[in-house]
């Protein structure tokens, strides 16, 4: 989680140490990816079951079972693995339109820590008067700037194709994710395995 605050702070320093750290996916998934979305995860499920959640604009705060708060949890961490992984195979074809090709594995690490300011932004859900699309646009905000700095120092591509490798894989990325978050959000409003 240090590392997602140091990337917020400081893009360009902290992807420039994550480059000269050179570790692979694995280490990525096991080390940060993993802890990061199940420590929000979890902090978001328990906030459901003891400070509630707003089912409407106008309506009171109501408190989730158990059983909602772990269906909860499941699915978006299900939801945020399934996003990283087709995150990254998306941004790994952008990247192939334009000639450029490199390891899965790199991809994949330029999605783990771009979407982190994205699930650290699920430490605002578990405030019950937060509306959960404006955390999720700030998430998704943190990290479109972050991603800005991935692109050049982790691909490397051409500087003429930076920036559209860079655009292609923030829209795909936030469209993916909110998906992903309308899938989870509707676990809560009775939409979906209810």
């Amino acid at each position: 989680m240090f590392e997602v605050l140091l990337l917020i702070v400081s893009p360009a320093r902290t992807w420039e140490r994550i480059a000269r750290a050179n570790r692979g996916a694995l280490t990525i998934l096991f080390v940060f990816l993993a802890p990061l979305m199940l420590l929000t995860s979890a902090a978001e499920s328990y906030a459901l079951m003891r400070l509630g959640y707003q089912r409407g604009h106008f309506e009171q705060v109501t408190y989730a079972s158990q059983d909602l708060a772990v269906r909860y949890g499941g699915t978006q961490l299900t939801a945020e693995f399934a996003v990283v992984l087709l995150g990254a195979l998306l941004i790994q074809w952008i990247a192939a339109s334009t000639n450029h090709h490199r390891p899965y594995g790199r991809y994949f690490i330029v999605t783990a820590y771009g979407m982190g300011p994205l699930f650290l932004s699920h430490l605002l859900d578990c405030f019950p008067t937060m509306n959960t699309w404006i955390c999720w646009g700030i998430g998704i905000t943190l990290s479109a700037s972050v991603l800005y700095s991935a692109v050049p120092q982790i691909l490397q591509p051409d500087q003429t194709k930076a920036f559209g490798i860079y655009f292609m894989s923030v829209v795909a990325l936030a469209i993916l994710s909110a998906l992903a978050h309308l899938v989870v959000v509707s676990i809560l409003t009775g939409g979906i395995w209810q």
